[in-house]
């Protein structure tokens, strides 16, 4: 069962908060990749886990994303190409 500190997504799958640790260090290590180049949410997730060894879950990348880009850590901007779905492109803001 989730609690109200577990994020959890359509399916009821919970991530519990205990499991991550330093979850705080996350935030900085996406400006990290962030401010190399500007990328999109699933290169993010991938660039966490190869490079910096963080085996996030991708949800949790998003939420984090979208919370960022609230308090105004980073801005996006709705990429379409193509006929697929549009994408968020992430990038510092000026």
């Amino acid at each position: 069962m989730c609690g109200p500190k577990d994020l959890c997504n359509g399916n009821r799958q919970c991530i519990h908060h205990r499991s991550l640790p330093l979850k705080g260090l996350l935030r900085i290590a996406i400006l990290c990749l962030i401010k190399r180049k500007t990328t999109y949410g699933g290169e993010i997730h991938e660039d966490l886990r190869r490079s910096l060894r963080i085996d996030a879950p991708k949800p949790l990348i998003y939420i984090l994303l979208r919370r960022m880009e609230r308090e105004g850590w980073v801005m996006s901007t709705c990429d379409v190409q193509g006929s697929g779905p549009a994408k968020m492109r992430y990038r510092l803001p000026a």
